[in-house]
């Protein structure tokens, strides 16, 4: 049960109790839609064909980021040409598809990152391995909306129900070392964040600014 920030941790409520112990195989993007279907299925058998309001708020993507490992798996070396290979590839293919002008430059370097091509091999592997990670997230909160979806349409409700996708923001541009400090000492006393652990339960890492800007190529920080 790990909190933002600890050493509390973090706060889970099952209606109005407190929830002390996760199942061991816990993942909120996955057990959210679980509980959903679940109390949809108890307003059907109790309530027929009154009309219902459902606000599943998801987690994910947020950090700390992490993911099951199988998910994982999904995105093993995608990224390993890095963040900058990454940035061209987005810019262009917005420019493709009309997005953005075709002389758009896109956002400028973070001032204090670092090229790609100057990470060692064990920097640029533990980056990799954080996108991996977030887009293994973005996947998983994609294919449990989908089993909403699908719920909704074999009980006969998707032609009647108003669906409101919202997001807080766009991808987290801040450095985990210089933005909150109260995090990243709490990502040292609390977490193994080499590449072994990276994405795992026992990890605390945030996507970062030389992957955010390369995720969202045509627009600056968040």
């Amino acid at each position: 049960m790990l909190p933002v920030v600890g050493p509390e941790k973090a706060l889970y409520r099952d209606d109005d109790d407190m929830v002390e112990k996760l199942p061991g195989d816990f993942y909120s993007t996955r057990f959210y839609t679980d509980r959903m279907i679940a109390y949809l299925k108890e307003g059907d058998q109790k309530q027929q064909d009154k009309p219902f309001f459902a606000y599943l708020a998801y987690t994910a993507p947020h950090f700390p980021i992490q993911a099951p490992e199988e998910s994982i798996a999904k995105f093993r070396g995608k990224y390993d040409d890095g963040y900058d290979a990454l940035f061209k590839r987005r810019l262009t293919a917005a420019k493709r598809l009309g997005l953005i002008p075709a002389d758009a430059q896109g956002s400028p370097p973070n001032p204090d990152g670092v090229p790609w091509s100057e990470l060692s091999p064990e920097q640029q592997a533990i980056e990799a391995r954080h996108i991996e990670v977030f887009a293994a997230m973005i996947s998983d909160l994609d294919h449990e909306v989908g089993r909403m979806l699908d719920y909704l349409e074999h009980s006969g409700k998707i032609d009647n129900t108003i669906i409101i996708f919202m997001s807080d923001n766009g991808y987290e541009g801040h450095d985990l070392r210089t933005s909150f400090k109260e995090a990243s000492d709490w990502a040292d006393a609390c977490c193994t964040n080499d590449l072994a652990h990276v994405g795992g339960p026992d990890s605390y890492i945030w996507m970062g600014p030389n992957w955010s800007r390369a995720s969202s190529a045509p627009l600056p920080l968040l």
